[in-house]
């Protein structure tokens, strides 16, 4: 890690064809972000998991049949990510 500008940046050093160094800074991966865990609206106790198909919680062991397929997402929003937002909109329908 570097300080760039009072900012910690991740990069490396390397010589150019005139050998002087270079900053090469990387590109942080957006994915990386924390994924907010996402309680199951039926149940309330479960979380939501990704499944191969759908979204569904991780208590239907115990009987909670909630699922959000990644067809109806699609549908619906263009995308098959489930957000906290996207699950709220889900819900109120």
């Amino acid at each position: 890690d570097f300080v760039l500008n009072n900012v910690n940046v991740s990069g490396y050093i390397e010589l150019n064809k005139n050998f002087t160094p270079d900053f090469i800074q990387e590109k942080s991966d957006k994915k990386e972000k924390k994924t907010k865990v996402l309680k199951c609206p039926k149940c309330g106790k479960g979380e939501m998991l990704k499944g191969n198909s759908a979204y569904g919680c991780s208590r239907f062991r115990e009987d909670c049949k909630f699922v959000i397929p990644f067809e109806a997402l699609q549908e619906k929003f263009n995308s098959t990510e489930l957000t906290a937002a996207k699950l709220k909109k889900m819900i109120s329908i």
